[in-house]
Protein backbone atom coordinates (compact mmCIF):
# COMPACT_ATOMS: atom_id res chain seq x y z
CA UNK A 1 0.00 0.00 0.00
CA UNK A 2 1.43 3.39 -1.04
CA UNK A 3 1.56 6.67 0.81
CA UNK A 4 -1.74 8.60 0.95
CA UNK A 5 -2.10 11.21 -1.76
CA UNK A 6 -2.73 14.89 -1.15
CA UNK A 7 -4.17 17.40 -3.60
CA UNK A 8 -2.47 17.33 -7.01
CA UNK A 9 -1.52 13.66 -6.64
CA UNK A 10 1.34 14.42 -4.23
CA UNK A 11 2.03 12.34 -1.14
CA UNK A 12 2.47 13.41 2.48
CA UNK A 13 6.21 12.63 2.10
CA UNK A 14 6.47 15.07 -0.82
CA UNK A 15 4.55 17.71 1.14
CA UNK A 16 7.02 17.38 4.02
CA UNK A 17 9.91 17.51 1.54
CA UNK A 18 8.96 20.90 0.10
CA UNK A 19 8.69 22.30 3.64
CA UNK A 20 12.46 21.74 3.92
CA UNK A 21 12.84 24.59 1.41
CA UNK A 22 10.99 27.10 3.59
CA UNK A 23 14.29 28.92 4.22
CA UNK A 24 14.26 29.96 0.54
CA UNK A 25 11.13 32.12 0.89
CA UNK A 26 11.60 35.85 0.60
CA UNK A 27 13.73 38.16 -1.52
CA UNK A 28 17.24 37.25 -2.65
CA UNK A 29 19.68 39.30 -4.68
CA UNK A 30 23.20 39.02 -6.05
CA UNK A 31 25.26 41.75 -7.69
CA UNK A 32 28.42 40.92 -9.60
CA UNK A 33 29.97 43.66 -11.65
CA UNK A 34 27.27 45.13 -13.87
CA UNK A 35 24.85 42.23 -13.35
CA UNK A 36 22.03 42.16 -10.78
CA UNK A 37 20.02 39.01 -10.09
CA UNK A 38 16.83 39.14 -8.00
CA UNK A 39 14.60 36.25 -6.91
CA UNK A 40 11.34 36.35 -4.99
CA UNK A 41 10.00 33.11 -3.45
CA UNK A 42 6.65 32.48 -1.78
CA UNK A 43 6.42 30.17 1.24
CA UNK A 44 5.83 26.46 0.60
CA UNK A 45 2.13 25.68 0.37
CA UNK A 46 0.20 22.91 -1.30
CA UNK A 47 3.48 20.96 -1.78
CA UNK A 48 4.85 23.64 -4.11
CA UNK A 49 6.70 26.94 -4.08
CA UNK A 50 6.27 29.82 -6.49
CA UNK A 51 9.01 32.20 -7.47
CA UNK A 52 10.09 34.76 -10.02
CA UNK A 53 13.57 35.90 -11.04
CA UNK A 54 14.98 38.85 -12.97
CA UNK A 55 18.51 39.52 -14.20
CA UNK A 56 19.60 42.95 -15.37
CA UNK A 57 22.92 43.91 -16.92
CA UNK A 58 23.96 47.55 -17.16
CA UNK A 59 20.45 48.51 -16.04
CA UNK A 60 18.73 46.59 -18.87
CA UNK A 61 16.68 43.40 -18.61
CA UNK A 62 18.90 40.45 -19.57
CA UNK A 63 16.76 37.48 -18.45
CA UNK A 64 13.73 36.54 -16.41
CA UNK A 65 12.06 33.35 -15.25
CA UNK A 66 9.02 32.27 -13.32
CA UNK A 67 9.15 29.13 -11.27
CA UNK A 68 5.48 28.24 -11.11
CA UNK A 69 5.64 24.76 -9.63
CA UNK A 70 8.82 23.75 -7.92
CA UNK A 71 8.24 20.02 -7.64
CA UNK A 72 11.08 18.98 -5.34
CA UNK A 73 10.69 16.07 -2.95
CA UNK A 74 12.90 15.34 0.08
CA UNK A 75 15.30 12.99 -1.70
CA UNK A 76 16.08 15.53 -4.44
CA UNK A 77 16.32 18.79 -2.51
CA UNK A 78 20.07 18.67 -1.85
CA UNK A 79 20.77 17.91 -5.52
CA UNK A 80 18.58 20.78 -6.72
CA UNK A 81 20.24 23.25 -4.33
CA UNK A 82 23.73 22.09 -5.34
CA UNK A 83 22.85 22.58 -9.03
CA UNK A 84 21.56 26.12 -8.36
CA UNK A 85 24.68 27.05 -6.39
CA UNK A 86 26.96 25.61 -9.10
CA UNK A 87 25.10 27.48 -11.84
CA UNK A 88 25.34 30.78 -9.93
CA UNK A 89 29.06 30.26 -9.26
CA UNK A 90 29.73 29.42 -12.91
CA UNK A 91 27.84 32.50 -14.10
CA UNK A 92 29.76 34.73 -11.66
CA UNK A 93 33.10 33.25 -12.77
CA UNK A 94 32.24 33.76 -16.44
CA UNK A 95 31.32 37.38 -15.79
CA UNK A 96 34.57 38.05 -13.93
CA UNK A 97 36.54 36.43 -16.77
CA UNK A 98 34.67 38.50 -19.38
CA UNK A 99 35.28 41.74 -17.45
CA UNK A 100 38.95 40.85 -17.05
CA UNK A 101 39.30 40.09 -20.77
CA UNK A 102 37.57 43.36 -21.67
CA UNK A 103 40.10 45.33 -19.61
CA UNK A 104 43.09 43.79 -21.41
Amino acid sequence: MGAPELGGGRTAKEEAGIERLAWLQGCWSLTTGERDVEEYWMAPKGSSMLGIARTTRNGLLADYDSMDDVDVIASGIETAIAELVDAAATAAEQEVEAESAARQ
